[in-house]
């Protein structure tokens, strides 16, 4: 029994029964009462010939008890989710409308990496792999440098457009990653990129960030307003000191942070070649994992992209400097097997056949200053003419050689250059 109707008189007697009945009918029961046109149902038995359309009634009481509703789970059908084709800033490291973390030691590079890309952003540059984009707006919050005296001169050196280069006034009030000023200052100037240097500042004072029930809501919403936006959200981040650990477990603070960035770039210095710094894709939700990128930073030429470098995150981590050989000693290697049985060989052959094995021209200059102990060089024709351009002379053929085939030998001569350096 679901439903039961009350039918009693319509006086005092009656009103007083239906109360006393609505209070003892069981839980789960809805309880209505229809009253009669007349004073009592008699009545409207009498005259039943008189009333016209059966209206039988004068008042139908709807809901004197109602069983309490089920909630209703609200349910998405897959058949009508629309399926969106990600857009990326930088593919596949960095993509618009979702959380990027880039994370790696103090001084290793972050900060370069990121006016660098705020730089490139606010120009139209380029970045490896990727084709011009159009210039756009940026927001970038620092809580460790000065805009004046650091971010601006660094800006500068990176030739940034600074007009498009924002900056969330937080002289009153602090930002965190909850503030809805992040929303606010997207929509307002179209930034299609914030980054924010580094995480930990921006967690607000109170904010246990080692508490998955604190951080998992605050990266919730600001995944939300990157998704609604479609601008890309870069974090900064420092590593925590548990040396020998998993890349994955290295970042400062929960590892709810990692789980709710779709990339996780790690950035790291490579002992061998204290110049070069490495990006590892070290998580990737949305594409396969990138190769590593190399930058170097270079007193004269300060920043340029070296290219894909050859490591793992753990490696880079540990200092080993990977597992196989960097390119320069793949460049080595090759070297000594085109020069093999004392053959001679033109520089741009082996510059070639370098090519062809996935190493630049750069890295097989590098590979033969680190081999001049070893090789020799002899031009082939031409003669030698000073051009307007002073010290600039017109290309010649140079062919290499082996001066001393004995691999112990070169070994010795490496192990002492590494030394020296």
């Amino acid at each position: 029994m679901k439903t039961v109707y009350l039918c009693l008189d319509s006086d005092e007697a009656g009103n007083d029964a239906c109360s006393r009945l609505v209070k003892l009918m069981p839980e789960g029961c809805a309880v209505h009462r229809l009253i009669p046109l007349f004073k009592d149902w008699n009545e409207v038995l009498q005259h039943r010939a008189e009333i016209t359309d059966g209206k039988f009634l004068r008042e139908a009481v709807y809901g004197l008890k109602e069983p309490p509703q089920e909630e209703i789970v609200e349910i998405i059908r897959m058949s009508e989710v629309d399926t969106q084709t990600v857009e990326w800033l930088w593919k596949p490291y960095i993509p618009f409308g979702k959380i990027t973390i880039v994370q790696g030691n103090p001084g290793e590079g972050k900060t370069t990496f990121a006016l660098r890309l705020a730089a490139a952003c606010t120009t139209g540059g380029t970045l490896p792999g990727m084709k011009p984009m159009q210039p756009f707006q940026v927001i970038y919050q620092t809580a460790e440098d000065g805009l004046g005296d650091t971010v601006k001169p660094r800006l500068i050196e990176a030739a940034a457009d600074l007009d498009r280069v924002l900056v969330i006034d937080e002289a009153k009030r602090e930002l965190t990653l909850s503030d809805e000023r992040i929303e606010k200052a997207i929509i307002q100037n179209g930034a299609r990129l914030i980054i924010l240097d580094p995480i930990q500042a921006y967690m607000g004072e109170k904010t246990d960030m080692n508490g998955a029930n604190e951080v998992r809501p605050m990266f919730r919403r600001l995944a939300d307003v990157a998704e609604c936006t479609g601008c890309a959200v870069v974090l900064i981040g420092h590593l925590n000191k548990s040396a020998g650990g998993q890349s994955a477990y290295r970042g400062l603070g929960s590892i709810d942070f990692r789980a709710a960035a779709r990339s996780v770039l790690l950035i790291g210095c490579v002992k061998r070649e204290p110049n070069i710094r490495v990006i590892v894709h070290d998580k990737s939700s949305l594409a396969p994992e990138g190769k590593p990128m190399a930058f170097c930073l270079d007193p004269e030429t300060v920043f340029s992209w070296v290219g894909e470098y050859d490591i793992t995150a753990d490696d880079l981590l540990s200092g080993a400097g990977g597992n196989s050989a960097t390119k320069t000693e793949q460049a080595e290697r090759l070297i000594l097997d085109l020069l093999a049985d004392g053959k001679e060989l033109a520089s741009e052959d082996i510059v070639k056949a370098a090519a062809e094995a996935g190493i630049s021209e750069r890295t097989v200059q590098n590979a033969k200053r680190n081999m001049s102990a070893v090789l020799g060089a002899r031009r082939v024709g031409g003669s030698m003419v000073q051009l307007h351009q002073e010290g600039v002379a017109p290309p010649r053929t140079r062919k290499l050689k082996v001066q001393n085939a004995d691999p112990l030998h070169f070994a010795l001569s490496h192990f002492h250059d590494n030394l020296r350096q």
